[in-house]
């Protein structure tokens, strides 16, 4: 049962998740602005 030490968790999956879900909106959120400072 040693391929179990390889899988995470749940809690960790999700804690994971919500960091990319993070990351993402602030990489988009940055563009969003460059964008529009650019445009106008």
């Amino acid at each position: 049962m040693i391929w179990l030490f390889f899988f995470p968790t749940i809690g960790s999956l999700c804690q994971f998740c919500s960091f990319l879900l993070v990351l993402y909106r602030q990489v988009y959120d940055a563009c969003m602005d460059s964008l529009v400072h650019h445009a106008f």
